[in-house]
């Protein structure tokens, strides 16, 4: 899957995909970094005019989902990926090697292949998958019968 460059950012010769945007920082972001920002925008703390913080009547801060969906953990997004990429028909070993799962048991011994053709081939049938559902363009089955019917 290619990343357009207007996703990932000015890097400045950082060399890192997803730079810390701390201007100080020459590093990449951190691994909570995600979960950090989704837990953030799903309860995002409402203040007054003065920039104070509010609470409800039990003393609770006040805040509002910003996203506007269910909350979720990044964690979920792999969760959902690997069913979806199970679900389109690819391997367990393939589905494992994407998610970067360690090998277990005889096969970590004997099995040294990376799976790369395959994983990409997943994950670029994943990105039109999603794209699909993004645009609202995921297409509808039309099983032979009623197309005959229709022709």
């Amino acid at each position: 899957m290619r990343i357009p460059v207007s996703l990932i950012g000015e890097t400045k010769g950082k060399n890192f995909l997803f730079p810390c945007p701390h201007k100080t920082k020459i590093k990449q972001i951190e691994a909570h970094a995600v979960g950090v920002a989704v837990r953030r925008n799903l309860a995002w703390p409402v203040t007054d005019k003065n920039g104070k913080p509010l609470f409800d009547a039990d003393g609770n801060p006040v805040t509002e989902n910003k996203l506007g969906i269910e909350q979720f953990t990044p964690h979920d997004l792999r969760r959902t990926a690997a069913t979806f990429l199970a679900k389109m028909g690819n391997m367990d070993e393939v589905i494992d090697a994407v998610l970067n799962h360690a090998k277990q048991g005889v096969i970590k011994v004997y099995n040294q292949y990376r799976y790369d053709t395959e994983k990409q081939k997943a994950l670029e049938a994943w990105e039109r998958k999603l794209n699909s559902i993004i645009s609202g363009t995921a297409s509808k089955v039309i099983t032979i019968r009623s197309r005959k019917k229709a022709a």
